[in-house]
């Protein structure tokens, strides 16, 4: 079964073109915003040579006001969700992805109160490679539509990092988890972008500093504390380099601001690797933004 990756439709004028509408059949048309390489460019991921190559992927999940709902090709192009005879509310919240826990590692939980009190936790996220160069990982997204509407666009709520890693020991490296930090400029935690779409209220969403329930400490949900990113190819735990080889992924950036950045590998309870990049000036994250990392050398 397919799980979590990132979602973001390629023809938005074919979407809109054959509407699919919620009222006569069950159906709500999924589409979603461009995200902007910086400083200007493309789309979201999926094929980080060809930002705007990203799209939905069938099996899915959205949360439509606290309700999961499965991602299906609509037969023409696009992707809907289908709500079958189920009686909505008048206006439309949705956030992608709905609560998951998978067997590639992504552990996300999402609480959806519609314009209530809305969170989402980021535990651990998947990077999936397909091994096309091109792969799978979620980006958070929310969207907020009237019952009536024939679709729902889905609008980004953080930037992303384009983060390239080369292989420079002379041998090959495997990992099956990468460990990702921000710091500011005096070495802090970075200061953590509130998840939450305009319309929700609420906690502000957290993220752990490690695995569920290997917290430490609590240093209080305007930090960001390590990202954890399972990583896979096709389907299995894992991803090697060979000597010399590079590999190149996009990951959501939950960060308000960057200026240093640490990455560590591990295959199973070992470090591999860590190693850090210093970017030239602090760098404000802003939503729907992609951001590129210089190439940072495994050595």
């Amino acid at each position: 079964m397919k799980t979590h990756k990132i979602i973001s439709v390629a023809a938005l004028a074919a979407l809109l073109a054959t509407a699919c509408s919620n009222d006569n059949d069950g159906r709500l048309r999924l589409v979603a915003e461009l995200m902007t390489a910086a400083p200007a460019g493309a789309k979201v991921l999926m094929d980080p040579a060809a930002l705007d190559a990203a799209e939905w992927v069938a099996g899915e999940t959205i949360d439509l006001c606290g309700t999961p709902y499965t991602i299906a090709s609509d037969g023409d192009g696009g992707f809907c969700v289908s709500t079958g005879s189920t009686a909505l509310p008048a206006t439309l919240y949705a956030i992608y992805p709905a609560t998951v826990s998978d067997a590639l590692g992504n552990d996300i939980r999402v609480t959806n109160g519609s314009n209530g009190a809305c969170a989402i936790d980021i535990h651990r996220l998947a990077v999936n490679f397909r091994g096309d160069g091109r792969h799978d990982v979620v980006f958070p997204m929310a969207a907020t539509a009237a019952s009536s509407d024939a679709s729902i666009t889905f609008r980004h709520l953080t930037g992303g990092l384009k983060l390239t890693l080369t292989n420079s020991t002379g041998a090959a490296v495997s990992v099956d988890r990468l460990v990702v930090g921000a710091t500011q400029n005096d070495g802090s935690a970075a200061i953590y972008k509130d998840l939450r779409p305009a319309w929700a209220t609420g906690q502000l969403p957290g993220i752990p500093d490690g695995d569920v329930g290997e917290r430490s400490d609590d240093q209080g949900a305007q930090f960001v504390g390590d990202m954890t990113l399972a990583m896979c190819t096709a389907g299995s735990a894992g991803v090697t380099l060979a000597a010399g080889q590079s590999v190149t992924f996009c990951i959501p950036m939950l960060a308000s601001q960057l200026k240093n950045i640490t990455v560590a590998g591990y295959s199973g309870s070992t470090q591999v690797f860590s190693k850090s990049k210093a970017l030239d000036a602090a760098t404000d994250i802003q939503r729907n933004i992609m951001y590129t990392i210089p190439s940072i050398e495994i050595n």
